[in-house]
């Protein structure tokens, strides 16, 4: 007897394969439907990544808790720097996310992270160029959201050789050692891109804890979409003369196949 009378249960299968495609006949979706990187931070693998740091930085996985937590830390001078960029085991920053401007597809950036001092951290999270000073100058190319000490407020970025556009600062604040949720969108079907900002553990009814939107903002058209290709980047730097954390409980990029 089931337990959980809440789940929609489709014995048949369900599949978001069209006819006459070489998945039709699928029974559960399709997965190669987007390009895309999850990482639930159970792991550290130093060859995936690409780490730009000042002085002895360290990225380390947080023993026995619950979901795995990847925790960056940096030294403790201002601007101190740790940053990842995706390498997938080549040795370089892999940059396989591109927005084709001529033909675009969605693409998604979202993780949860959580700061032992929302005030004084800088963070940038996102897909970026290659880059060595992510936070002392944006990326002049990607699709991030950035917020900078001083400020509990992120806010998300699209540009293309530094030119492009940003969101105002979100209404809901950051707070220290609070995990939220944030992500940036940009959709193909109507050329608009929008950063959201959720709590993790705030349920709306049936809605999933993750799926909550706090607040949610909207690039001001026109956006002028990156043209490089972007990997999946996630920096932290001192805003103040002190060591900060920053731990990331799940990341994930995802960019469509298909346009529209």
């Amino acid at each position: 007897m089931p337990t959980n009378n809440q789940i929609t249960r489709n014995i048949g299968g369900q599949t978001n394969s069209g006819p006459g495609t070489v998945l039709e006949n699928l029974k559960h979706n399709n997965p190669a439907f987007y390009h895309q990187l999850f990482d639930d931070c159970d792991k550290f693998t130093a060859a995936d990544w690409v780490v730009t740091a000042t002085g002895a930085a360290t990225e380390t996985i947080r023993a026995n808790i619950d979901g795995g937590i990847l925790r960056m830390q940096n030294t403790g001078a201002l601007n101190d720097l740790v940053s990842i960029q995706y390498a997938g085991g080549t040795g370089a920053v892999n940059q396989t996310f591109q927005f084709d401007p001529t033909s675009p597809k969605d693409v998604l950036f979202a993780c949860s992270i959580a700061t032992d001092s929302a005030l004084n951290a800088n963070i940038l999270v996102g897909l970026a160029i290659a880059d060595t000073t992510p936070i002392a100058s944006l990326p002049a190319t990607g699709m991030f959201i950035f917020k900078p000490a001083a400020s509990l407020f992120p806010q998300g970025y699209m540009q293309n050789a530094s030119v492009g556009t940003l969101t105002a600062q979100a209404q809901t604040p950051m707070a220290d050692n609070t995990f939220i949720d944030l992500a940036i969108f940009y959709s193909a079907y109507d050329g608009n891109c929008i950063m959201y900002m959720g709590t993790p553990g705030v349920t709306g009814g049936n809605t999933p804890a993750s799926q909550v939107v706090a607040s949610q903002f909207r690039l001001p058209a026109p956006l002028t979409l990156p043209v490089a290709s972007l990997a999946p980047t996630i920096s932290l730097s001192n805003g103040t003369a002190a060591a900060r954390l920053l731990d990331v409980d799940w990341w994930y990029a995802a960019k469509a196949r298909r346009s529209g």
